[in-house]
């Protein structure tokens, strides 16, 4: 009996709360995502290299649980109050208050079966695309569909959604104890007490504006300092003076509009039916405020991340292995000879040995220092053989003329060096121009992130500081065994060289392959990308997955909000009708409703948003151009606004349903 009449109830109720469904459905989907990740047999071979990667789709999953849960405890909330009048019916009709309760999760449950039904399989629909984008911003893996891990990623997924319903109830028990017949019959006609001290809110909202910028200040200090501490206590007051400041300027907002009740115009009745209830939508446009700022922030940090990785990557695909010794390391030809029979079995495309020349006798480092105050220079010869290496048109100099290449994150190298003249290995050189193109600038450069190109002439004679032996080898190598082979190698040859060998342990009388490795003199590109792409990949996404989340829930909460008012306003329109008012004008009126709440915690919320955006600008400037910053914003924009124009647009519909096409 009471599970026919829950699936009728629930059945009966489900176009109301369709909102609610849809969002829970894509937070599932979210969640299966993740899971899906994490059990990916490829994200699993990139986590043994770089743990990073697991612990932030880790840190991400309980972050997107959290919010579930809370936003489900919400609901349930909302759910109950807006059933209040059914509820104390059923109890006056002699139904007992526990029976009462138990419709209600069996309810419950049938709702979060509907959700699990849908997210599931969008979530494995979506969660293939977002592995194919991962893959292909890390470029080191070959996308293709596997069922492996499928399986543990659904039986999680549907355990950590049992786990919060039951959550839920347990932490919701206080909502059905101590509630009366008449409890339930008035718990939607409780009015609100609002205070009316206007001075006072007007000196309370510059107080907030006040300490807000001065959060800002303070948080652009901290964070070009460093200081960990700092940053956490400027954020959260800045968090606090964020809500404050929104709510009073909401309150203020709301009474003015009340102020005069004899203006009753067609342009102030959408206002005017928003701002009834202003002391509870107050604190709720606060909070929604923030959530706007965390969406749009989380969205734009992870989308200046995920293709700022994307490009980085570029910079290490030119070359697939570089060995790069110091003249100091007691290396040979015959050495060398050695490790080409071993990579010629793989088969090498193409070889060049760059020879690195270092000086301190130059202007360069007072305008950006390098460690020890020197500057790294290789002739024109050597670095036009470089860009034909990798696919770039060749360059010419003159006499007195040379450039810097900087490495591709090396933003800020255009500012830093301008085109005037420099001293340069004894006379005055002029700067023909700053390249900051993906050219393995670090391999080149002996691990600098930019070096100086002079003509041929001025080098001549002089003993190079190190060598760059870089090669390009044929598709589908096995990194892994060629690893090994050169260090099987090394280690025999180790007697006779330095800096060829890292001692994991730092424990000299332990020789085995188990406690060494390569030293950074060698590397390959590759396996380097995926280490440092793989880190920076999974932040990003992780990113875009808290900003998605945080938009759902504050378009959800928009879209609760007014749905929950369908009741009054179906009254306050019939009485509009009755008055004479056309159809279509009601239909505007009440869009402009709909509009105006949706706006509040956007334009509450925009200065702060800007300012942000503006300081992670600014911080990230010196790695990023401003128009890669810039393009990556309008980005965030955009889908931000995507989603919340499709809700705005499903809030209207399934209002206008209610409220005027059911009359």
């Amino acid at each position: 009996m009471l599970t026919k009449l829950s699936f009728k109830n629930a059945k009966r109720t489900f176009s109301d709360y369709a909102i609610y469904l849809l969002t829970v459905s894509v937070l599932i989907a979210l969640v299966f995502m993740l899971n899906r990740l994490t059990f990916s047999p490829e994200i699993k071979n990139m986590a043994e290299t770089s743990s990073g990667m697991q612990l932030m789709f880790t840190f991400a999953s309980v972050v997107m649980l959290i919010i579930v849960y809370a936003l489900i405890k919400y609901m349930t909330r909302f759910i109950l109050n807006r059933r209040s009048k059914e509820f104390g019916l059923y109890q006056l009709m002699g139904i007992e208050p526990k029976r009462i309760k138990q419709i209600y999760w069996i309810e419950q449950c049938y709702l979060g079966a509907i959700s699990m039904g849908i997210g599931i399989p969008v979530g494995l629909l979506i969660g293939e695309v977002l592995r194919s984008i991962l893959f292909h911003i890390i470029g080191c893996i070959e996308y293709h569909f596997t069922i492996e891990g499928m399986g543990k990623t659904i039986l999680l997924t549907i355990l950590e959604i049992v786990v919060i319903y039951l959550l839920v109830k347990v932490t919701s028990r206080k909502l059905f104890k101590s509630r009366s017949i008449l409890n339930w019959l008035q718990a939607n006609r409780k009015n609100e007490k609002i205070r009316k001290n206007t001075k006072g809110r007007y000196l309370l909202t510059l107080f907030w504006g006040t300490l807000m910028i001065v959060s800002i200040v303070m948080l652009e200090k901290c964070l070009m300092s460093g200081s960990s501490i700092s940053i956490v206590l400027c954020i959260g007051t800045l968090l606090l003076a964020t809500f404050g400041f929104a709510t009073c300027v909401i309150r203020i907002w709301g009474l003015l509009l009340l102020k005069d009740d004899k203006q009753f115009t067609m342009r102030v009745l959408p206002v005017r039916f928003v701002a009834k209830g202003i002391a509870t939508k107050s604190k709720q446009m606060g909070i929604l405020a923030i959530l706007f700022v965390g969406s749009v922030g989380l969205l734009a940090v992870g989308l200046l991340f995920g293709n700022y990785v994307r490009e980085v990557s570029k910079e290490y695909r030119g070359v697939d292995f570089y060995y790069t010794p110091d003249v100091t390391d007691g290396i040979t030809d015959k050495f060398i000879e050695g490790m080409d029979e071993i990579l010629k079995k793989t088969g090498v495309k193409d070889k060049y040995v760059c020879k690195g020349y270092i000086f301190s006798e130059t202007d360069l480092y007072k305008r950006y220092e390098s460690d020890g105050k020197t500057n790294t220079f290789i002739s024109l010869t050597s670095y036009n053989r470089i860009r034909r290496m990798l696919g770039k048109d060749k360059i010419s100099l003159k006499k007195d003329e040379f450039m810097i290449q900087a490495h591709s994150q090396l933003q800020i190298a255009r500012k830093a060096f301008p085109l005037i003249q420099y001293q340069i290995l004894g006379q005055k050189m002029q700067l023909k121009a700053v390249y900051i193109e993906p050219l393995n600038t670090q391999c080149f450069g002996n691990g600098s992130a930019y070096y100086a190109v002079v003509p041929d002439e001025y080098l001549k004679g002089l003993t190079p500081a190190y060598y760059s032996y870089a090669y390009l080898l044929k598709d589908k190598v096995v990194y892994k065994k060629l690893e090994m082979e050169l260090l099987d190698y090394v280690m025999a040859n180790s007697k006779k060289t330095k800096n060829t060998l890292h001692n994991i342990d730092n424990d000299p009388e332990k020789v085995s392959k188990n406690n060494y490795c390569l030293s950074d003199n060698f590397r390959f590109t590759q396996e380097h990308v995926q280490i440092n792409a793989a880190g920076f990949a999974a932040v990003a996404i992780s990113l875009l997955f808290m900003g998605t989340v945080f938009t759902l829930v504050l378009s959800t909460i928009l879209a609760v909000l007014l749905t929950s008012e369908i009741g009054e306003n179906r009254q306050r329109f019939l009485t509009l009708h009755r008055l004479g008012v056309a159809q279509k004008a009601q239909k505007k009126i009440l869009y402009q409703q709909i509009t105006s709440v949706f706006l509040f915690p956007v334009i509450l919320g925009v200065p702060l948003a800007a300012a942000v955006c503006s300081i992670v600008g600014k911080i990230l400037s010196k790695s990023m151009s401003v128009t890669f910053i810039a393009v990556n914003y309008i980005l965030t924009i955009v889908v931000f606004l995507i989603v919340y124009i499709i809700y705005m647009a499903v809030t209207y519909k399934t209002i206008c349903h209610g409220v005027i096409n059911e009359r």
